[in-house]
């Protein structure tokens, strides 16, 4: 029995040093090694022989089961699979890798073992830091570049690697794992995508991100059947070669899309003729849409709400419920609901609940235990009073930028794509924005559901368009063309531009390898609370899309485009800088020079040229004088000229008293500047508006119309804040660390004015601030 017993041992130590061995896999590019216990060793750039790990290796291999983190242990060759056994978890799972001359391809073949919670096709940290993009799950830098390409949505890819998850499914799986040279990434990744049936769309017979599509600029404005000649007079007199359309303006309401017959008489017959007179101009259109969104007064909410919209938090109905009472008593905790007015990204939004088919706005959480809804608006939007049953759940109606949100779960993902996908190709359009698409996250992981609604919509158009939108994933990086930099800013456009466009988004994409335009960019008339758009404007704009060989898009309407008296000056520049542009006559070193400062379009003898400009903002009372230091030669003065009225003294009975404080006086502690990144502490929030003349709450769960219900406070005929401050303490000797107080106003549309006072004196001191601090707002 002893020898028995030793010769079986000996046995099973020779079989287990027989598979412990390295694992190599070798492309064209890189030579990969794994040890035995599959840790990364190394990642070898053939050419250079450089290696491109880092010196403190991930296991490639690892799952996820009950919380913990689990790596690969052992690896057994099978044929063509890989078994890997993790530590102590009772779980093995089986991968093959295939070698592809310019990428490895990994699959998940089997798993086997309970609790497993996600299973990471491969993971690795690569001594690359330079750029590090998530959109595109990639590494890279002026050499090499390491990218991971989920081959199908449900594969969750980051810059490190790819796993998968039970909730979406796992075996069959599969991931490209890409390392090569950054000038072959994105060759390689067309390739990827033509492989293995991914989207990989066209335009004009080109792969669309490097297609001549991307560099053309765009119009977004309110077209119709009636201002569709007006429109595209202006649109080339601007040079763009698209339209695109706003959803408000094709469709009555989002959600069931119907077309807006105020706007479209003939229906979609002459959506469809409009269309077809912008492609007769030479101009292309574009649908603007919101993807999951479903307005509160859509047919899928009123007279009776369709059981496909999205709830994110349920509880049950204590008693029976009478349809005149205003408190309902929930059996179950509340907790999940909100209480406070959500900021925007916030998880639970809004005041809406639903019962049966009776849709109920809430004020407040209340009562024992928390579990009452008190002062109840019962029939909400219309929907009807009811009766209800103890028992009966109680559901929060999730709510983004003031809507309702399709459940994706459900078939109305798919109906919303027949509709908008239907009046798409019936009318011929060329290009789709799906606006809002980072709210599909209500839904669940950003990563997956980002991307449903996008994608269901974009496979039944079924012909290559140009297709931009907000909220980008790894898998719809492939539809997407191109993405706009952000909303447009009515106060500081251009350090706006600089400080969050460029330097947060543009580069974010750049990073990302996708393509960027430079918009939206607002095309403004003067208004009480914004000034209009000006010459410098568009030429700081104009210059950096020069720098940058980027488009634009300018968004506005024809209201504005009518009465703006320089909208013809202004629409001319951006088509003269838009020609350059687009003509490709401006060598590198000149262009770098255009991404900073200002410059200004001169003729040099028939050639256009470019000469640096500064622009002076002086504010003087009249009679006064203001002087200017000339930086440069002999040159015209140009001046713009403002006359403002003159502002009533301090006490003035027509002036306006927001907030008195002296007897509220609330000593206020500064923040620690060592634990806080943005540190700040809330001095005070005030409401001007008038609590007596309505219930309703100043929140985002408020209609348009309830907003309008609201008596707020008017200072239209009010153009300066008057602060008056007493500081009691210590103040730093150091100019550049002492508190700064922010006040920020408020209005209706939730648009916002913030007012900067360093606090670095002590007693007593006067503030009249006429205007924003625009030259801080941004870079504080």
């Amino acid at each position: 029995m002893k020898y028995l017993l030793r010769y079986i041992l000996i046995s099973f130590i020779f079989v287990t040093l027989s598979f412990a061995e390295e694992l190599i896999f070798e492309n064209d590019i890189v030579k990969f090694t794994l040890t035995p216990t599959a840790v990364n060793k190394s990642l070898i750039e053939k050419k250079t022989q450089k290696e491109l790990f880092r010196k403190d290796p991930e296991h490639f291999f690892q799952i996820k089961k009950d919380d913990i983190i689990y790596p690969a242990t052992r690896v057994d060759r099978e044929d063509d699979l890989f078994k890997v056994h993790f530590s102590n978890s009772e779980v093995t799972a089986k991968y093959r890798i295939i070698t592809y001359p310019t990428y490895f391809l990994i699959e998940l073949v089997d798993i086997q073992g309970e609790g497993i919670q996600q299973v990471f096709l491969g993971k690795i940290i690569p001594n690359i830091h330079k750029n590090i993009g998530s959109m595109l799950s990639v590494r890279w830098n002026e050499e090499f570049s390491l990218s991971w390409i989920g081959l199908s949505d449900k594969v969750h890819t980051t810059n490190t690697g790819a796993s998968v998850y039970p909730e979406y499914g796992m075996i069959g799986e599969k991931v490209a794992l890409i390392a090569v040279p950054t000038p072959q990434l994105l060759d390689v990744i067309k390739k990827v995508e033509q492989v293995h049936a991914l989207p990989s769309p066209s335009l004009n017979g080109k792969w669309a991100k490097q297609s001549d599509e991307v560099k053309q600029s765009y119009l977004f404005t309110d077209l119709t059947q009636n201002n569709v000649e007006e429109t595209i007079k202006y649109a080339k007199m601007g040079g763009f070669k698209y339209i695109l359309i706003y959803s408000s303006t094709w469709a009555s309401s989002i959600g069931s899309y119907p077309i807006n017959t105020k706007n479209f008489p003939d229906g979609e017959a002459g959506l469809k003729e409009t269309v077809d007179k912008c492609h007769k101009a030479g101009l292309k259109v574009g649908m603007h849409m919101l993807t999951s969104l479903v307005s509160k007064y859509d047919a899928l909410v009123v007279p009776r709400p369709d059981p496909r919209l999205l709830k994110d938090a349920v509880a049950i109905l204590a008693h029976d419920l009478d349809k005149n009472s205003t408190n309902i008593i929930s059996h179950t905790s509340l907790s999940q609901f909100p209480k406070e007015v959500a900021l925007y990204g916030s998880k639970n939004q809004g005041f809406d609940i639903q019962i049966g088919d009776e849709i109920i706005q809430y004020q407040i959480i209340g009562g024992s235990q928390e579990q009452t809804f008190l002062k109840c608006k019962r029939g909400h939007l219309g929907t009807s009073k009811a009766n209800h049953k103890a028992g009966e759940p109680i559901f929060h109606l999730s709510q983004r930028f003031g809507s309702y949100l399709a459940d994706l779960r459900t078939s109305l993902k798919d109906d919303i794509a027949n509709r908008v996908a239907g009046v798409f190709n019936r009318c011929d359009f060329d290009m789709i924005y799906f606006d809002g698409g980072e709210v599909n996250n209500a839904n669940g992981p950003f990563w997956y559901w980002v991307s449903q609604q996008q994608m269901a919509i974009w496979k039944q158009i079924g012909h290559d368009v140009l297709v931009q939108g907000s909220g980008a994933t790894a898998w719809t990086w492939h539809i997407l063309t191109r993405m706009a930099c952000d909303d447009y800013a009515t106060v500081a456009p251009k350090q706006f531009l600089e400080h969050h466009k460029i330097e947060d988004n543009w580069k974010y994409y750049q990073r990302n390898f996708m393509p960027a335009e430079l918009g939206w960019w607002g095309l403004l008339n003067n208004e009480p609370d914004y000034p209009a758009t000006t010459l410098d404007d568009v030429e700081f704009y104009t210059t950096r899309m020069l720098a940058l060989d980027s488009p634009v898009s300018l968004e506005t309407n024809l209201q504005t485009l009518r009465s703006n008296h320089r909208v013809e000056e202004l629409l001319n520049v951006i088509k003269d800088y838009e020609d350059i542009r687009l003509n490709h006559t401006i060598p590198a070193p000149i262009r770098k020079q255009l991404s900073s400062k200002e410059w200004h379009l001169i003729d040099i003898d028939g050639t256009p040229g470019l000469q640096p400009v500064e622009y002076h903002t002086l504010y003087d009372s009249f009679p006064g004088t203001v002087q200017i230091n000339n930086q440069f030669e002999q040159q015209p003065l140009t001046f713009r000229m403002k006359v403002m009225p003159s502002l009533s003294k301090s006490g003035d009975s027509r002036n306006i008293r927001l907030f008195d404080a002296k007897n509220n006086i609330k000593p206020l502690d500064l923040p620690d500047l060592k634990k806080q990144e943005m540190p700040g502490a809330l001095a005070e929030t005030i409401s001007l508006v008038d609590k007596q003349e309505s219930n309703k709450r100043p929140d985002d769960s408020l209609t348009v119309d309830d907003l309008h219900a609201e008596k707020t406070l008017d200072l239209l005929k009010n153009r300066a804040l008057l602060i008056s401050l007493h500081i009691d303490g210590n103040v730093t000797e150091d100019e550049d660390d002492h508190a700064v107080l922010n006040i920020q106003l408020e209005n209706s549309k939730k648009q916002l004015r913030d007012h900067y006072i360093d606090l670095d004196f002590i007693g007593e001191k006067t503030f009249i601030i006429q205007e924003p601090t625009t030259e801080r707002m941004l870079s504080e």
